[in-house]
């Protein structure tokens, strides 16, 4: 399940779930890695006023705005290495694992593999990364939402 390259197929109608699916797009790019230049300049640019006044994460999406508007992007992309990736220990994992079960690559991730292949979802063996991680997460709850499998893409799979 490569980050960031599902299809999606929702109905059009349902542009609150297609929001949503799509919040869970950005934040899987965000966390993925460092935001690439074409990202930051769209989010430099992008509109903070939501559809329905005082919506939920309209503030911190204005916030995130703000602040892709102030920093550059070279000061954004050191704080992620430095945050996620950094020499030895990271100060932030990015993978469930090591919050559940103290350690990466454990029962936790067991589970998670067993309950994607029941979604019929799995890694993409060329991906770095493990399904636990936070990346990896939010694209299944993209898949889930708006994915053009409605037998598993359904707000009772969700």
């Amino acid at each position: 399940m490569p980050v960031n390259t599902l299809k999606f197929s929702a109905p059009i109608d349902d542009s609150e779930e297609l929001a949503r699916a799509e919040v869970y797009g950005l934040l899987s790019a965000l966390f993925d890695a460092a935001p690439s230049g074409d990202l930051y300049a769209q989010l430099q640019v992008a509109v903070t006023q939501a559809p329905t006044p005082g919506a939920f994460l309209e503030g911190a999406f204005g916030a995130l705005v703000a602040a892709s508007r102030r920093a550059p992007l070279a000061a954004v992309r050191e704080e992620y290495d430095a945050l996620f990736l950094g020499t030895g220990k990271p100060e932030v994992f990015l993978y469930a694992s090591y919050y559940l079960a103290g350690a990466l690559n454990e029962t936790p991730l067991v589970a998670l593999r067993d309950e994607l292949r029941r979604l019929g979802l799995e890694r993409d063996p060329s991906l770095f990364v493990t399904e636990d991680h936070i990346a990896c997460l939010c694209e299944v709850m993209r898949f889930l939402i708006a994915g053009d499998d409605l037998a598993v893409s359904n707000l009772a799979t969700q």
